[in-house]
């Protein structure tokens, strides 16, 4: 079971000649929004940059080229740049085509995004992970639990001493093997884990010499999958 503890807002940026980049960076570097919500902000670092430069507040944020990554565990907001406005472009106070432009993109972002179905979870081990909520229309709330499904095929198995480090959108869980049952083309194993109790993983049996995983039960290894293959059921 996995419970969310705080709700993700996306956020826009609007207007760059007008006041939206100052609020934007506001926002951001709030510390009592940051404790409330999750902030996924759609728009151009550069603009936002200079937006924090006239609020005077710093920026201490996550920085992705795609919404794709969104769901990491350092915790700190998430700026989509979209990299579609050079602020030397605009004049403060000055409304033309280019930041009407650069406010309809941000907002078609966001707007996309809201309504891609994706969630963030977050176990009570504090195991964060994305994913794609299955029920149409029906997006769980902050503080909901949910069942995240994995297919046992889109877990990858791989020896203890692999990098651990886990690039953006992929979990990366330790444990160690329960049981390995050979299934001609697959080998199907049952991962005792910490962090989310017991996986049940498909590994791929490949021809030739020194591709088997070389692990049996007791042994220690990682699982790790991509947060495309979460499937988040609500009741």
């Amino acid at each position: 079971m996995i419970k969310g503890e705080k709700p993700t807002i996306a956020v826009a940026m609007g207007d760059p000649a007008g006041i939206s980049p100052e609020i934007a960076a506001k926002l951001l570097a709030s510390d009592a929004v940051r404790e409330a919500a999750e902030l996924v902000i759609f728009g151009d670092r550069r603009v936002l940059e200079a937006g924090a430069q006239v609020a005077g507040v710093p920026l201490d944020i996550d920085c992705m080229a795609s919404a794709d990554g969104v769901g990491g565990e350092s915790g700190k907001p998430v700026l989509v740049d979209l990299k579609n406005l050079d602020p030397a472009s605009v004049a403060s106070g000055k409304a033309t085509a280019a930041g009407g432009q650069f406010a309809i993109q941000n907002f078609r972002a966001a707007l996309q995004y809201a309504a891609s179905g994706k969630a963030t979870v977050r176990t009570s081990e504090g195991l964060t992970m994305g994913g794609t909520v299955t029920a149409s229309g029906k997006a769980p709330s902050a503080g909901d639990d949910v069942i995240v499904a994995v297919r046992p095929e889109r877990i990858e198995v791989v020896p203890a001493a692999t990098e651990r480090a886990a690039a953006t959108g992929w979990t990366v869980v330790p444990g160690r093997i329960q049981q390995g049952t050979y299934l001609g083309d697959q080998t199907e194993y049952r991962i005792d884990t910490d962090a989310v109790g017991e996986l049940v993983a498909r590994r791929q049996n490949a021809a030739g010499a020194g591709n088997g995983l070389g692990a049996g039960p007791g042994d220690p290894v990682l699982a790790r999958w991509h947060e495309e293959a979460n499937l988040i059921l609500v009741d």
